[in-house]
């Protein structure tokens, strides 16, 4: 398996290819730039044939509607459902309406949940449900990775003041993450990668002697 990084869109957000070693492309958080994402799979010579959402806002699915074609599988937790279908009532606070009018949600293959897996040829990642930020957000997890979306960033957690947000969830997460074994590395949705053991010394979020929630 080959990880590509990308970001996308005005606030950055980090978007993950997932390369198979049968030239096929697993696509993590493809929020805007269709045409770049595009670009990266062509100059690769990769098929897509997954979108997977980490959580429903709109920075991470703008693009879904443009990469979406036939024989592309379109992932999104069971709990984010109601962000993906309608964008501008659960967002439009937040995110220029006009811009989520032009949004049209592709169809669903399959919402996912704790513990569900998601694979495609050797590439194999586990859902770890970690609320807060979104009721469905989701830690993807597997190859020494662990693919974080707005839950856990370098240093930070998300934030819980949008629609849907919970900071006593968001709080309960963070404890899950803390307790989690191994030294994954961390690819979160925006800024750089880090990794399990640094976040776990540095990172407040996790650190049940600096409860700053």
């Amino acid at each position: 398996m080959i990880l590509h990084t990308l970001i996308t869109g005005p606030l950055g957000v980090n978007c993950y290819i997932l390369e198979s070693s049968g030239k096929n492309a697993l696509v993590i958080d493809a929020g805007a730039d269709p045409e770049k994402i595009q670009a990266v799979l062509e100059e690769n010579g990769l098929t897509l044939r997954m979108l997977v959402f980490t959580h429903g806002h709109f920075d991470h699915i703008g693009g879904a509607d443009a990469l979406a074609g036939p024989g592309v599988e379109v992932l999104v937790p069971e709990l984010d459902e109601e962000l993906f279908r309608d964008p501008v009532g659960t967002q439009g606070d937040f995110f220029p309406k006009g811009l989520l009018q032009k949004f049209k949600p592709p169809r669903i293959t399959r919402l996912y949940r704790e513990g569900d897996k998601i694979q495609l040829d050797e590439i194999r990642l586990t859902v770890l449900h970690t609320p807060g930020h979104t009721p469905g957000s989701s830690l993807l997890q597997g190859h020494g990775m662990l693919i974080t979306g707005d839950t856990l960033f370098a240093g930070a957690a998300g934030r819980t003041d949008l629609y849907g947000g919970d900071s006593r969830a968001q709080r309960e997460s963070m404890k899950r993450i803390a307790s989690l074994e191994g030294d994954d590395r961390i690819f979160p949705g925006h800024g750089e990668s880090s990794s399990l053991s640094r976040e776990k010394q540095a990172n407040l979020y996790l650190m049940e002697e600096f409860p700053i929630w």
